[in-house]
């Protein structure tokens, strides 16, 4: 009986590793759930002493075989976020509350933390741009 050369066999084994190791990795990507929101940031403009801007929705999405139950805080006072727990997938509405704020650059999070273990937490990024009110025209 031949043997095979060294180098075949070296390579045979690399290659065997290799896709013993991609299997592994994929069969338990597939297994596991996962949550993704989308966007990752939210922008917000408005008018110092005017109106709240329109409000925006952020997608919460769970791949894998269980379902995912989560909830959502916002980071800072000016940030609404409705409904503030539930399942994926869902929709949230997020808003911010201009009153009383002055004009500049404000930023916060927004954290959709998985209620299961293992799955995590997601952060969205918002930034509110309150502008001066301009000055009436003469």
């Amino acid at each position: 009986m031949r043997r095979l050369p060294s180098w075949l066999l070296s390579r045979l084994t690399l290659c065997l590793a290799l896709t013993m190791a991609l299997w592994l990795a994929t069969s338990s990507t597939t297994a596991a759930s996962s949550l993704t929101v989308a966007p990752g940031a939210l922008s917000f403009v408005a008018i110092e002493g005017g109106a709240n801007p329109p409000g925006q929705v952020i997608a919460i999405i769970a791949s894998g075989p269980n379902a995912v139950s989560w909830f959502a805080t916002g980071g800072a006072s000016w940030l609404q976020v409705m409904p503030s727990a539930g399942e994926a997938p869902a929709s949230v509405f997020v808003s911010a509350n201009v009153a009383g704020m002055a004009a500049g650059t404000y930023s916060g999070t927004i954290l959709i933390t998985a209620r299961q273990a293992g799955i995590g937490s997601r952060v969205v990024s918002v930034s509110l741009t309150v502008t001066p009110q301009s000055a009436p025209s003469q």
